[in-house]
């Protein structure tokens, strides 16, 4: 065990040392799975004006005050989306971290705040003659068996609480959570039953109202055929947003028919991220503790004190999908690429003359440079890796 610390603190001391020329030498989380295919677009281009000029004598040559007027604009651009991603990236590490103290803090009023109510005062018995013994395995036994059912209970909304964290985590990747087994060995059965039949569960039934005529029948409910929100697919995603949005298109009022939407009720509401649907359960559950008479001992304000905690990771929740799920305005991102393109093409062109061969690996580091700041690049560095 010695040696193999020893060995263990020799390997963290190389690495602490060799940090700095690991980390430039690492592909893997660095920003050339993105930019490979522009890198080897400019680098191409780059060798066949070599070739021309070089080769074939073609007398391609810029002015030299045409790429600093090009740079400019481009170094103006990169900076503002340097600077905005990174905002977003400490954005939504603040989120992420204030989700977590909320969980921590909902976790610890789950664990000490419910408490049985005290037990009915007895009536007063005027003493017989000939008194019976007291029976204490009946008198004893209901108060052990609540107790047990209560720390059941805190034990499940601990659980529905640690969940929630994981499940936000796969929700905001856009993953399937229920095939994770960080989510499966903390929620029931009970409730991944009920969650999959709520989401696979049929549309709303459209029917007439009152109003219509009764000769138009009922339209039935169309079967399912949406997976869970949180699909891989992206697709099936898209396609699954695009029919609950409206058509525009339509007239507001069909004179001939008055159609109503009859919603089914909770547990049955198709569409719902898992994370909000644990929210709902732990809702069940705090009310039922009202209920119950356990939390008599926090006051009035203990229920309002766990719907804000419940409230304040809904927010945190929304927080979190705005940053993740906003996209680079289309107009900002044609603008860039046009500007480094203009920039990068130009330069081959301004370092030919002087520079011959050498000009094309030139080409390439610059544009290894300019393009780590591309939209897409910068795009996957502002969400954090929760």
């Amino acid at each position: 065990m010695a040696a193999r610390e020893r060995d263990q603190r020799r390997l963290r001391s190389i690495t602490k040392r060799h940090l700095w020329l690991l980390d430039s030498l690492r592909y893997k989380g660095s920003v050339l799975p993105v930019i490979w295919g522009p890198l080897l677009s400019m680098t191409v281009f780059a060798l066949l004006v070599a070739v021309a000029a070089v080769t074939y004598g073609e007398p391609l040559r810029l002015s030299n005050s045409v790429v600093p007027m090009l740079s400019v604009v481009a170094t103006l651009l990169l900076v503002f989306r340097n600077s905005t991603s990174y905002d977003r990236f400490w954005e939504g590490r603040k989120d992420w971290g204030q989700t977590i103290a909320i969980v921590r803090n909902l976790m610890r009023l789950i664990a000490h705040a419910p408490s049985l109510p005290p037990p009915p005062p007895s009536p007063s018995i005027s003493p017989s003659p000939s008194p019976t013994p007291p029976l204490t395995t009946t008198t004893t036994s209901h108060p052990n068996q609540k107790r047990r059912q209560m720390q059941d209970e805190q034990k499940m909304a601990i659980r529905f609480s640690v969940a929630f964290a994981h499940a936000i985590v796969h929700h905001l990747r856009g993953q399937q959570a229920l095939k994770h087994d960080d989510l499966r060995s903390l929620l029931p059965l009970t409730f991944i039953a009920s969650y999959l039949s709520a989401n696979l569960a049929p549309s709303p039934t459209f029917c007439p109202s009152p109003s219509a005529s009764p000769s138009v029948p009922a339209q039935p409910a169309a079967p399912a055929s949406f997976p869970l929100i949180d699909s891989d697919d992206p697709a099936l995603r898209q396609v699954r947003m695009q029919r609950a949005m409206p058509d525009v298109r339509a007239p507001l009022q069909d004179h001939s028919t008055f159609a109503t939407v009859t919603p089914a009720d909770y547990p049955t509401h198709p569409q719902m991220p898992l994370p909000l649907a644990i929210t709902h359960e732990l809702t069940r559950i705090f009310v039922g503790w009202k209920r119950k008479g356990w939390l008599d001992s926090v006051g009035p304000a203990g229920l309002n004190t766990f719907n804000q905690l419940l409230s304040a990771l809904v927010d945190q929740m929304q927080n979190m999908e705005r940053v993740a799920r906003t996209p680079i305005p289309i107009t900002y991102t044609i603008h860039l690429k046009q500007a480094l393109s203009l920039y990068l093409c130009a330069l081959p062109f301004t370092l030919v003359q002087e520079m011959s061969w050498k000009m094309v690996p030139l080409v390439t580091m610059i544009s290894f440079t300019r393009l780590s700041h591309h939209p897409s690049a910068v795009l996957k560095s502002t969400i954090p890796d929760v």
